[in-house]
């Protein structure tokens, strides 16, 4: 696959690990997941923290801008025999909007893959996670419904708007990992 790849996900269905199967299989992609760099840029006291941390309690999206600007910066880190695994970006339809201009200004193409759970799976599998992992975090009702409306509200409009480009490829998640893997790479062969 010669292209960039945006992982589109609700949450709980197993991106993650399907990114980091994929990177292990594939050096020449280079990773970029604006959230944990976010959380990163949180993690000492300074004006970055300070609202990131906000808006990281809160389950808001950072602002555009500042996605915008780790974007940037991210894609003028590629040499020109690599490729991007956007993981996260983007995640409303401004942000969309930018990414489109941006590609197209850099003559790049890319693919979306969209790894399709049930809210109900979804849910099934974080409080799950909330018992295996002590997460507090996981356990609360409110949080979860928050973080699921923030997909369905903000995210799927992007992908839905991706597929009638044709631009986008659908996992069922839920499966195994090494079924979700197996198929994203047979799939993306495809594409």
């Amino acid at each position: 696959m010669q292209k960039d790849i945006l992982f589109f996900w609700v949450q709980w269905c197993w991106k993650w690990t399907q990114a980091n199967i994929f990177l292990q299989n594939n050096p020449n992609y280079k990773y970029f997941e604006a959230w944990n760099i976010f959380r990163a840029l949180s993690s000492n006291k300074n004006i970055f923290s300070d609202y990131v941390s906000s808006r990281i309690q809160a389950w808001l999206l950072v602002e555009d801008k500042l996605v915008f600007w780790l974007f940037d910066c991210g894609t003028n880190l590629l040499n020109e025999w690599e490729y991007m695994l956007l993981d996260g970006f983007p995640r409303n339809l401004d942000q969309k909007n930018y990414f489109t201009q941006q590609w197209k200004n850099k003559w790049r193409d890319f693919v979306c893959v969209n790894f399709d759970l049930s809210r109900e799976k979804s849910i099934e599998r974080i409080k799950k996670r909330a018992i295996e992992q002590w997460r507090i975090d996981d356990a609360n009702e409110e949080t979860i419904n928050k973080r699921l409306e923030t997909f369905y509200d903000e995210t799927l409009p992007v992908i839905q708007s991706f597929e009638s480009e044709w631009k986008v490829i659908t996992i069922n998640a839920d499966q195994t990992i090494e079924e979700i893997y197996d198929g994203l790479n047979l799939k993306l062969n495809l594409f």
